[in-house]
């Protein structure tokens, strides 16, 4: 499916942000919840686009997950780091 030329083209650093902000503000976030998220700011998000990156940064950090059969609610036992972020983006492959 095409992206309408109204909403914007999503970069990994747009998802990572958006679930990093989502994990800080509640303590744990869903793959729904940083699409959603990302398509109130105007970004043309699917699950086929989220799910891949929030899966490589779970397994490169510290950030862990439930699965209820259904979908995953990640969360983190300790506190995200301010840097943790920016040193993800740098070493995480997404090829």
């Amino acid at each position: 499916m095409c992206r309408p030329n109204h909403l914007k083209e999503l970069t990994i650093k747009d998802v990572a942000s958006a679930f990093f902000k989502l994990l800080d503000v509640n303590e744990q976030t869903t793959s729904l919840e940083v699409k959603n998220y990302l398509r109130r700011k105007g970004f043309y998000a699917t699950q086929s686009d989220i799910s891949p990156v929030i899966k490589m940064i779970a397994r490169e950090s510290e950030i862990e997950y439930e699965c209820n059969g259904e979908f995953r609610r990640y969360y983190s036992q300790t506190p995200i780091e301010p840097n943790v972020f920016d040193h993800l983006l740098r070493h995480l492959s997404f090829n």
